[in-house]
């Protein structure tokens, strides 16, 4: 119940706040909840409407939406080393 009230606060705040607000919103998500997949959507979203339209150079879109998902898989990652998230994953198992 509190991550799909997380979820719809944060895709309110997509579409009527400023890009960073958002995206710092997203990553408290990211941090808070396991699997996180919604900072995915809503990175790609943010990114979509607040990009210049145009022609982009050297694909820059395509770096954009790489780096988000690496920063995604590093931060999945990462969480079984901090210590706050190994009581999680050991009530998990």
């Amino acid at each position: 119940m509190k991550r799909l009230f997380y979820d719809v606060l944060l895709l309110i705040l997509v579409f009527t706040m400023p890009w960073w607000v958002s995206l710092l919103f997203s990553i408290i998500g990211l941090l808070i909840f396991s699997k996180y997949y919604e900072f995915l959507v809503s990175s790609i979203i943010i990114n979509t409407l607040s990009s210049p339209v145009g022609n982009y150079t050297l694909g820059k879109p395509f770096i954009i939406y790489l780096s988000i998902v690496i920063f995604y898989l590093t931060i999945e990652y990462l969480r079984s080393y901090i210590y706050l998230y190994k009581n999680e994953i050991s009530h998990k198992t």
